[in-house]
């Protein structure tokens, strides 16, 4: 049985509950601490009655092997959850990201002991996220996404601590971050994909290489820019998506593994590996030229010394592009969207888009995309409805 104490003092009155589990390897017993503090105005046998409640849950906790006392801080815990996340192969722009976001969450929480942290706390934070010139960039509130990040930070750490049994719950799977919007992924319409592949014939023939691979294939930025020669597959018209390339303030731009881990296999027409093959041999007149100055890393679309380019400048020069030709924002995401959208509309299954898109679930191809899926649907029934209900379409095929 837990023991409680009562104890009064000029701050008022609180509760030491005391749990006793058995002896240490010295023979000396184990304790375990916690203390209740009612609120003030509270009657005494009120206050006596939530003390037992709690020292009850306190020795429920501490049997079923629950830390139910310790008093590592939420700042310090999520500092040994990095590491353990480092140790554990998690990337560095991972990291990174996570190492940023807690400067903010520490601020808000950093000071509570783990087992303190309760869903209110979380939501309260959140809640404060969404004032008014939380923004430092715009000024404004920060948006539902960016509050969500900073929600996966948070439950990351106290998953660890649910899993090390620190606490006997995730506090954040309770918490009530802001509902994501889900908004339409931008794609090119076909009058605009023309334009843009017509203005691309008046561009160096690295860049109309690298727009058209990204129509095709649907590949993320840093995929792009991490192929090298040897994942082309010039026999079978396929690329291997294998790696990315990342960056993070430790180890500057580097390769990883692709964002689901997964390594893909995606068919290109002939007309990309006909351009592809053009470019391969203005690329060997390149490096010619460099000389000593290359550094032959085998990346299909380096930098003038050979060497990884940085992602960043694809975003660039398509600003100046777009610019040039008078075209609509082009982003590599964009072409991605473009991509599924038209294997949607063309009847291509949803696994055979999503393994080309290295998606980890179908399920995400569909949310990212459900709008699509629906207006493709629309159409084939209408396609059904015209083949064989509509009259004037079963009297002109009589005809």
């Amino acid at each position: 049985m837990p023991s409680i104490r009562k104890q009064t003092n000029k701050n008022g009155t609180t509760y030491k509950i005391t749990v006793t589990s058995g002896r240490d390897i010295t023979g000396k017993q184990v304790r375990h601490f916690t203390t209740y503090k009612p609120e003030p105005g509270t009657p005494p046998k009120q206050a006596e009655k939530q003390a037992a409640a709690i020292a009850l849950d306190f020795e429920q906790k501490i049997n079923a092997g629950f830390e139910a006392d310790n008093k590592i801080k939420f700042a310090s815990y999520a500092e040994y959850v990095l590491k353990l996340k480092e140790q554990g192969g998690a990337k560095p722009s991972t990291i990174d990201s996570y190492r940023q976001r807690l400067q903010r969450v520490n601020e808000a929480i950093g000071h509570l002991k783990v087992v303190d942290i309760r869903p209110r706390h979380l939501n309260a934070f959140y809640a404060n996220l969404a004032e008014s010139g939380m923004n430092e960039i715009t000024g404004r509130e920060l948006s539902a996404g960016t509050i969500r990040q900073f929600h996966g930070v948070i439950s990351v750490v106290l998953q660890q601590a649910e899993k090390e049994m620190i606490v006997p719950y995730n506090a954040a799977s309770k918490a009530t971050p802001p509902k994501l919007q889900l908004t339409d992924a931008e794609t090119l319409q076909p009058n605009e994909i023309i334009t843009t592949l017509h203005a691309l014939e008046h561009e160096p023939i690295k860049w109309q290489a690298m727009i058209q691979l990204f129509l095709v294939t649907g590949a993320r930025r840093g995929e792009m820019l991490a192929l090298k020669w040897r994942n082309v597959d010039w026999d079978n018209s396929q690329i291997k998506i294998e790696t990315t390339l990342l960056y993070s303030k430790n180890k500057g731009l580097h390769e990883g593994p692709t964002k689901t881990n997964n390594i893909r296999f995606v068919k290109i027409p002939l007309e990309t590996l006909k351009i592809l093959k053009k470019y391969q041999t203005y690329y060997l007149k390149l490096r010619l030229k460099n000389g000593l100055r290359w550094q032959n890393l085998d990346y299909i679309f380096p930098s003038d010394s050979g060497t990884a380019m940085t992602p960043n400048l694809i975003n660039l020069w398509l600003k100046k592009f777009t610019k040039r030709h008078d075209l609509p924002k082009l982003t590599p995401h964009k072409f991605r969207h473009t991509m599924a959208s038209i294997l949607y509309f063309t009847g291509v299954d949803g696994v055979t888009i999503s393994k080309r898109l290295g998606h980890a679930n179908v399920s995400t191809t569909a949310n990212i995309y459900s709008h699509i899926i629906k207006q493709a649907d629309e159409i084939a029934a209408d396609a059904i409805a015209d083949a064989i209900l509509r009259p004037q379409n079963l009297g002109r095929q009589k005809k």
